[in-house]
């Protein structure tokens, strides 16, 4: 990164929204993560921009049965993107007992894709041929 360095470019490397409030809660660990990236600007006032811009950033809140890889995340983040025609965030949540799949819900839509909702299924479906 060049001097020309900003919130919108820092922002692109935010992932989760759990490192963007992260950074938010500590002004001393968004300083060094500037300079990890390069900036050689005024981090204050880049914050201050970065604060403003990461809570109208679009959020997919997104539920794994596993903690997955940053670059598994940056893939998602760059199909979110796409799809969605803007800048996202992921909001994640780790939750074993989904067994597999995702949980997700984006611009108030909720779907289900986990492995445990389509073993919900089958047993309901099991016990009506029971009877």
């Amino acid at each position: 990164m060049t001097d020309g360095a900003s919130a919108e470019s820092l922002l692109g490397h935010i992932l989760t929204k759990q490192e963007g409030e992260r950074l938010i809660a500590n002004p001393s660990e968004f300083a060094r993560f500037g300079r990890l990236l390069g900036s050689r600007v005024n981090v204050e006032a880049i914050f201050a921009d970065f604060k403003t811009q990461f809570y109208k950033l679009k959020f997919v809140s997104l539920k794994l049965a596993f903690e997955p890889r940053r670059e598994f995340l940056a893939q998602l983040k760059k199909w979110f993107e796409y799809n969605l025609e803007g800048p996202v965030v992921i909001d994640l949540a780790v939750d074993p007992s989904i067994i597999g799949g995702a949980v997700i819900i984006c611009n108030d839509h909720y779907k289900d894709f986990s492995i445990a909702k389509r073993f919900d299924f089958l047993l309901l479906a099991s016990k009506r041929h029971q009877i």
